[in-house]
């Protein structure tokens, strides 16, 4: 490889994709009063319905501030070539680009059953606009969940880049201080908590081994879980041997209570435990989405990764 002072600057391409940062974090936090009003505006119509929204819509909202104020902080960073940003921006890249690719293949797999439903009964014009419809819709959801992540992490991967960052901010930062594997799976851990702390919005329905537990029984699982999954982001990060041990057996265990669950029940009871609008859940019926697998494969899809990117970064954490 060559000198780091040989290769070449990239602080304009830096700043290029920090402006495209800036603008992907502006962007959700216009969303915010966006999802606002119409959260409002169906409580006109129906009271009861405005309050389940509320409820159901918080997580989104939460979820888009963070998108927000991740994506404008990196932004800034990597506009001032900031080394944890690149770091940062590499791992949000390959987090969306990951997600993206299982979320592109599961619309892959949904689509067919949505439009194939609409379709029934309807004469060829509708049934070549729906076509038309599917392959536009897969277009820009590749763009969005392969092509622009794909960007991210090619640019923020780069020798050069890292280089340039390297050169304008000298001072090692705290990104730097361990591996970039074992910084992923000790942030994956701190928004396991922040994801899992969702469930108290869905009426802490969690499937468990072959029931789905809902309420007061429910929060007893996920409570533990959460502050479990946040002593594991702080251990995970100062590579305690035993963490990563307990990491794999964390998710082997979450992974067999599902699991377990999805094969007896149907994903759409697990909506109805999370308490779903009656009309949304009878339109996905409609829409031909429910059934035992539809939740199953997606969950041994992501464990198979995840298990897959632990033993990777397995290695960073020998006894010293």
């Amino acid at each position: 490889m060559p000198d780091a002072v040989e290769l070449k600057d990239r602080k304009t391409g830096l700043i290029l994709f920090g402006i495209l940062e800036i603008a992907i974090g502006s962007l959700f936090a216009l969303m915010l009063p966006f999802v606002a009003l119409m959260t409002m505006l169906s409580g006109e119509f129906s009271p009861v319905a405005g309050s389940t929204n509320l409820r159901l819509v918080i997580p989104t909202l939460t979820f888009y501030i963070v998108i927000a104020v991740t994506f404008v902080s990196l932004g800034n960073g990597s506009c001032h070539c900031k080394r944890w940003a690149r770091t940062l921006s590499l791992m949000v890249g390959w987090i969306w680009l990951i997600t993206g690719v299982l979320s592109l293949v599961a619309w892959m797999f949904i689509a067919p059953r949505i439009f194939g439903s609409l379709a029934v009964d309807t004469d060829d014009q509708f049934a070549r606009t729906l076509s038309l419809v599917t392959m536009i819709s897969t277009a820009v959801l590749a763009f969005i969940y392969v092509i622009l992540p794909g960007a991210f992490v090619l640019f923020y991967r780069s020798a050069a880049v890292k280089a340039t960052c390297e050169r304008r901010d000298p001072h090692l930062s705290w990104t730097e201080k361990v591996s970039e594997p074992v910084l992923m799976l000790s942030l994956g851990h701190a928004f396991l908590a922040y994801f899992l702390l969702w469930l108290a919005a869905y009426n802490w329905a969690i499937p468990f081994f072959g029931v789905i537990l809902t309420g007061a029984s429910g929060a007893t699982v996920v409570l533990p879980t959460v502050v479990l999954s946040a002593w594991l982001a702080r251990a995970l990060y100062l590579r305690k041997p035993w963490s990563w041990w307990a990491a794999l057996g964390l998710a082997v265990i979450m992974t067999v209570a599902s699991a377990v669950t999805l094969v007896k029940v149907d994903i759409l009871e697990l909506y109805e435990a999370m308490d779903y609008p009656a009309d949304q859940i009878e339109m996905l019926r409609e829409l031909g989405i429910g059934g035992h697998w539809l939740g199953l494969w997606p969950l041994v899809l992501f464990t198979a990764v995840y298990v897959g990117y632990l033993l990777y970064a397995k290695r960073h954490f020998t006894a010293s």
